[in-house]
Order: C-alpha cells, then sequence, then structure tokens
C-alpha cells in the first residue's frame, strides 16, 4: 500500500505479467486504495472483491484459530477457485477480473 502511494507507476502483478491470468490477488492494492483511501466502495469491488472477505478475516479469524492445518488447506482451495473464476468471466458472464467503473 505504501508503494501505491510512493511510487508514480503502478507495480504489474508478476503472475499476470508472466502468464496473462489474473491471480485472486490482482488488484487487491487498488481495492484497497480505492476502499481505504478514497472510501469508494464500489470502485474497490469492481477491481478485488476479494478485499472484504481478507479484511473481516484478517480481524476476526486468528483469534478463533484451532484446526490451523484445515484451515490453510481450505483457504488454498477457495483461493484457487476463485482466480479460477476470475479468468473465465467470458464464458460465467460474472466479471471478476479487477476494472475499472
Amino acid at each position: 500500500m505504501v508503494l501505491y502511494l510512493v511510487l508514480p507507476f503502478r507495480v504489474p502483478c508478476p503472475t499476470f505479467w508472466l502468464t496473462g491470468f489474473h491471480c485472486a490477488f490482482c488488484g487487491l492494492t487498488r481495492s484497497a486504495s480505492a476502499l481505504l483511501l478514497q472510501q469508494d466502495i464500489h470502485q474497490s469491488l469492481a477491481w478485488n472483491p476479494l478485499l472484504i472477505p481478507v479484511l473481516v478475516g484478517l480481524v476476526f479469524i486468528p483469534s478463533r484459530i484451532k484446526n490451523g492445518r484445515g484451515m490453510q488447506i481450505g483457504l488454498l482451495v477457495l483461493l484457487v477457485l476463485y482466480a479460477i473464476l476470475r479468468n473465465l468471466d467470458q464464458w460465467t458472464g460474472i466479471c471478476l477480473s479487477p476494472h475499472q467503473l
């Protein structure tokens, strides 16, 4: 987030740069900037709707972790599924890839 404010250019996602596919975290910095700095929730969700669950998870989940291994595998599966869905928007009709409103 600090780099987003300091640098005059945006740092591209290495996964998107190498493969052309959006990873689960593509647009997360722009999403956080839109939400936290500009208070624009609609643009934040357009950049990456994963930001809201990530912020909620950072606040509430660490205090309730009992079985860390199962949660890690579950989160990994969800992130992989989300990354796949982000790249299928032309077939599903749901636009999950980062975009400007």
